[in-house]
């Protein structure tokens, strides 16, 4: 897109000027319009994923991976006046995986002949909904773009043969199936819901859960193996992220086979949006809040005698 874009916000409206002169502004559904839009939210959104993911997820997401998980939906006009050449816009918004959320939007020309488009009636819910879509959707799609090489790590079989064995702060089962972390004092399951341990590794096929159906399962497998079983909280869940190892961001000889498809779900709601619930993504190590709907990976924990 040619010409200089530049922000300007002003209470709940949010806008930014085109400088390509025209006579008539683009229409709403118009690549001119609909790629300044996009501008607009990644201007708000910014802050919220530097917080969440990092500042190097962000800059390193692509013009493709922008326009790919920000997809406008029926973008039309709802009104257009004469007088001073506007359109008032509206579409649904999908980011990433998130449901489509409803915005309003305006393309006008100012008396020099440049373009300008304003967002409003967005809420700092809707920003954080749409933030995490996002990363949620970036993530999912450079995951499936991996070899199978490079999505499924080279397993690192455990040394089992004696009753404890430590690797950093992590101490394993005799059986191998179970991971102390003396730094927490948790006891967690090696293996993700579904995977079983077996000869120095995990095994199988990782299932996914929607939050509510997480929560039945952890109180399910602790009634029927007697164990307090649980999911973790969030940050218990994130206390496991080692940010020294990549792609996963978790040390592979304490937690063999971790798979990296999408998430693990924590216990911890989402306290600014009730249909939402705090999950950790080990291919990166982000912390992130989702839809409660949404398919994550599960990995119990307990507490230690």
């Amino acid at each position: 897109m040619k010409g200089k874009i530049s922000a300007v916000i002003a209470v709940a409206v949010m806008a930014t000027v085109f400088t390509a002169c025209a006579k008539k502004p683009p229409a709403c559904g118009d690549d001119a319009t609909l790629g300044v839009v996009r501008n607009i939210i990644m201007e708000q959104i910014s802050p919220i994923v530097t917080t969440h993911v990092g500042e190097n997820f962000f800059s390193s997401l692509s013009a493709k991976e922008i326009k790919e998980n920000l997809i406008f939906e029926l973008p039309r006009a709802s009104a257009f006046d004469d007088k001073i050449a506007k359109y008032s816009c509206e579409a649904k918004l999908k980011a990433g995986n998130r449901e489509s959320i409803a915005i309003t939007y305006t393309s006008q020309l100012d008396d020099k002949g440049a373009q300008i488009v304003s967002i409003d009636g967005l809420s700092p819910f809707n920003w954080g909904a749409i933030a995490g879509g996002l990363v949620a959707g970036v993530n999912n799609s450079r995951e499936s773009a991996l070899t199978p090489q490079q999505s499924q790590p080279p397993v690192q079989p455990a040394q089992v043969g004696t009753d404890k064995n430590v690797m950093g702060s992590y101490v394993i089962s005799a059986d191998g199936s179970e991971v102390t972390d003396q730094k927490t004092g948790l006891i967690w399951q090696r293996c993700a819901e579904g995977m079983v341990y077996s000869g120095g590794t995990c095994t199988g096929t990782a299932s996914k859960f929607t939050y509510e159906d997480a929560l039945q399962n952890g109180a399910a497998q602790a009634k029927i193996t007697g164990i307090a079983w649980r999911v973790p909280e969030k940050d218990e869940l994130a206390s496991i992220v080692d940010m020294s190892h990549s792609k996963p961001t978790i040390n592979l000889a304490a937690f063999t086979a971790t798979p990296t498809g999408v998430g693990f779900w924590s216990a911890s709601p989402y306290v600014g949006n009730s249909s939402d619930a705090w999950d950790v993504y080990f291919y990166n190590g982000s912390v992130f809040n989702l839809s409660r709907n949404v398919g994550n990976y599960v990995r119990l924990v307990r507490a230690g005698q």
